[in-house]
This record gives C-alpha cells, sequence and structure tokens, in this order.
C-alpha cells in the first residue's frame, strides 16, 4: 500500500487495518500509523499535516538519503 505524489497536495484518511501505507515524495518518505494526514510536495520541499487525536499520533517522518 503505497501513493507517490510527483506535485501538489493530496489528504489521506487511512482506514484501520491498513497502518504503514507509504507515501513517496522526491524529498520524503511519510509512513502512516493509522491517522488522517495531508502531503504537499512544492518545488524544493515536501510538507507534512497530521490531523490532532487520531490513533498513531505522531507520524513517522523519514527524509529520504
Amino acid at each position: 500500500n503505497q501513493a507517490r505524489v510527483l506535485r501538489g497536495r493530496i489528504t489521506f484518511d487511512v482506514a484501520e487495518g491498513a497502518e504503514q501505507f507509504k507515501v513517496e515524495t522526491a524529498s520524503a518518505e511519510v509512513v502512516d500509523l493509522g491517522t488522517s494526514f495531508s502531503v504537499r510536495v512544492g518545488d524544493r520541499a515536501t510538507d507534512v499535516v497530521v490531523v490532532p487525536g487520531w490513533p498513531g499520533w505522531p507520524p513517522v517522518f523519514l527524509p529520504e538519503g
């Protein structure tokens, strides 16, 4: 279970049981632990916004490299 975001913004609401869902960008890999979150990819950075109060807070954010 994974997605790759090249540019823009997308919001994920990962269903229970689908933990470890991965989102890859050119500069980061985000691993979901049972949360709702948005990923925004710009020219030089990846931003992640997590909806507080969901199980799995905080998210795991692993810069590539």
